[in-house]
């Protein structure tokens, strides 16, 4: 039953995963639904929880859309890049 539960979850959050993935120019519905993407973390995250207690080949299928998912909520790694300053 948990199992079912975990991919229950998990079918919540592929939709805005998946909308994330192919892109899109606004204004579509693919965009609206990828704006989800930060809402979506959170049943993902639960399924990996529920799936971890249920079985554990079942909470590392699923903890790949969830870390998907994490990472995109990162903010952009800064570049430093130390140039020489240019002129005398």
């Amino acid at each position: 039953m948990t199992g079912l539960t975990a991919l229950i979850l998990t079918a919540l959050a592929l939709p805005p995963l998946l909308a994330r993935l192919t892109g899109g120019h606004p204004p579509t519905r693919i965009t609206q639904l990828a704006a989800l993407a930060p809402v979506a973390v959170v049943p993902a995250t639960a399924a990996v929880i529920i799936a971890a207690a249920a079985a554990p080949w079942l909470a590392v299928l699923l903890a790949v859309p969830a870390v998907t998912l994490w990472i995109w909520q990162l903010p952009p790694l800064k570049r430093t890049s130390y140039q020489a300053a240019a002129g005398p």
